[in-house]
């Protein structure tokens, strides 16, 4: 038997030395074995046992007497095998013994007699752990004397479960069915290898899944047995068949045979043994939705959040991303937290999760809904472009907007308006006339102006052909001209104002003015009653009087802008520092 062993592990093939040693066989000469043969009482295995302790039997000495007894009668020599067990686990004797009888047996009859012996002693794991010893030849000829005894896989899958364990890190936990000798004798052997563990016990595992297949036994037969194991037994067994190289695809693909509570505990345990999020999605996007379902549940309920899943989820083709995002959804997760989850992912992806939360009965309001509201500001504009490329005109876009909270509407028609683009930034000569209304009130750098490129159907459903603002962008109709129209421009501004004093419910508030208020009318009566107080004025009503201001005063239009000013100076701040009036004066333009 070789000393040594080769492990292939993805990287190349790993050394090292044998996990336990070979227990080389004394030379005895042959009046000195008989008179220690006829030292042991054979006729029962307690009365062989107490002969061995008499005599103290070293495990050099067992394969010699073996083969005197067996060659004798192969009844007794099976008496004395177990004779052996017994004594190894005493305290005159160690593992060496056991090991030692493992050796002895070379030919099929010594080596089925042997594993009865382990058999019947109850230490079927500890012949498994002598099977995982030896070469990869040597371990397949025990494997299949092993089962030809009537060894069952029982005792296979509680060796696996141990040094699953072993590689979980988590031998000292409670092994049900296993019993707790052998726990400790197998465990034991693991611990012998200090420093080396991880390459011997996956070595082990090789060797020993190997054989198990030599001998006819498929990862059918270990999946079958194990899938009614709880769920922390489940995962050791996985752990050892993981490191025998067993793929994810191989271990889901027999476990849902049994069912989706059986898949279920199987996703655990393969990411509880380090596989990955990917690995698992992977395999289960070519199955039905309720498999898909069973194993994102499995993660969500192993603790990984929904962003985790779907960061690799993204990953896949489009079809599997959609029955993950199906699944997410179905699962009770909200549309805003699964989209908020790909914001920064490419739009095509961004489309497909999108199509898929559509293809189960998500409706576009709801979408629009929860892009406004759970999407980073900077993310949205990827939002709206997959809503396009799915065929959602920008008028059902708003109009789906309209069906949410007031400040939605407002936040759809800004990022619209940033999806067909055409802006750019406020001139010297507009800066110049926004600082005598407004001074430093309005982060004028944000300002964007544009000629409308949207459908005309939507500029006409907001504000027929008149300009509007959304946020920071002012659109206004292909055909304006902003230089000879500063007042509109001002007028627009107003509103820029009221986004950054009140939000995008400015939007909303505005329509309102529009369609159900005052509008644009602003009487005497109206600037009487507001009585220099500009929140007593709707949103239009305000951008009138401070467009009449500029106007009146600096645009030459004759109106009596002294009426206005009380109002209108609301909108203006000087900038932090600066003298008020009338030392800013000058700067303002003769400004109050």
């Amino acid at each position: 038997m070789a000393a040594t062993k080769t492990v292939p592990t993805g990287k190349g093939p790993v050394n090292f030395a044998t996990v336990g040693r070979v227990i080389k066989p004394a030379a005895m000469q042959p009046a000195r074995l008989t008179t220690l043969v006829n030292k042991i009482d054979t006729k029962t295995v307690a009365g062989a046992a107490a002969s061995l302790r008499e005599v103290k039997l070293r495990p050099a000495q067992v394969a010699p007497v073996m083969a005197h007894i067996f060659k004798a009668s192969p009844d007794n020599a099976l008496k004395l095998s177990k004779a052996v067990l017994e004594h190894a686990k005493s305290d005159q004797g160690d593992e060496g013994h056991a090991r030692a009888l493992f050796q002895w047996a070379q030919g099929p009859k010594q080596r089925q007699m042997v594993c009865t012996a382990f058999r019947q002693q109850k230490l079927g794991a500890v012949a498994i752990h002598q099977i995982g010893e030896l070469t990869q030849k040597d371990a397949q000829s025990y494997m299949k004397d092993y089962f030809e005894s009537g060894g069952t896989i029982n005792a296979v899958l509680q060796w696996m479960e141990i040094a699953g364990s072993v590689l979980n890190e988590n031998l000292a936990g409670k092994h049900e069915g296993t019993a707790g000798s052998v726990v400790k004798w197998v465990g034991n052997q693991f611990k012998k290898v200090a420093g080396k563990v991880v390459d011997a016990v996956s070595g082990m595992v090789h060797t020993v899944s190997d054989a198990i297949k030599a001998a006819g036994k498929s990862l059918a037969h270990v999946v079958e047995q194990v899938v009614s194991w709880t769920a922390d037994r489940v995962r050791d067994v996985v752990r050892a068949l993981v490191a025998a190289g067993k793929t994810v695809a191989g271990l889901l693909a027999e476990a849902v045979k049994h069912g989706l509570a059986a898949l279920d505990k199987f996703v655990h345990a393969l990411l509880a043994a380090g596989r990955s999020i990917l690995s698992v999605l992977d395999w289960a996007a070519n199955q039905a939705l309720n498999v898909v379902k069973t194993a994102v549940n499995a993660m969500l309920a192993a603790g990984l959040k929904v962003a985790a899943v779907l960061t690799e989820a993204v990953k896949l083709a489009a079809k599997a991303l959609q029955q993950v995002v199906q699944a997410l959804y179905q699962l009770g997760k909200k549309a805003g937290e699964i989209l908020s989850s790909v914001a920064s992912t490419a739009v095509s992806i961004i489309h497909t999760v999108l199509q898929g939360l559509f293809q189960i009965g998500v409706q576009l309001a709801d979408a629009v809904v929860a892009i406004c509201q759970n999407v980073l500001e900077g993310f949205r504009k990827g939002f709206f472009q997959g809503l396009i490329a799915l065929g959602k005109t920008p008028l059902e876009i708003v109009k789906a907007a309209a069906k949410g909270a007031g400040a939605v509407v407002g936040l759809a028609l800004a990022v619209i308006m940033e999806v067909f683009g055409g802006h750019r930034p406020l001139n010297d000569a507009e800066i110049k006339e926004a600082r005598k209304i407004f001074g430093w009130s309005i982060p004028l750098e944000r300002v964007k102006l544009a000629v409308a490129s949207v459908p005309a159907d939507l500029v006409n459903w907001i504000n027929g052909n008149r300009a509007f603002t959304t946020m920071y962008v002012i659109n206004f109709a292909s055909w304006f001209d902003i230089d000879k129209n500063m007042h509109s421009l001002i007028h627009e501004l107003t509103h820029v104002w009221q986004a950054t004093t009140s939000g995008p419910v400015y939007m909303v508030e505005a329509l309102d003015s529009q369609l159900f208020g005052r509008g644009y009318n602003v009487t005497d009566a109206d600037l009487a009653r507001a009585n220099g107080n500009f929140n007593k004025l709707e949103r239009e009503q305000q951008a009138v009087v401070v467009e009449y201001y500029w106007w009146g005063r600096y645009g030459g239009a004759g109106f009596d802008w002294k009426k206005y000013e009380p109002l209108a100076k609301a909108v203006y701040r000087p900038a932090a520092g600066r003298a008020p009036a009338p030392l800013r004066a000058a700067a303002a333009a003769g400004h109050r």
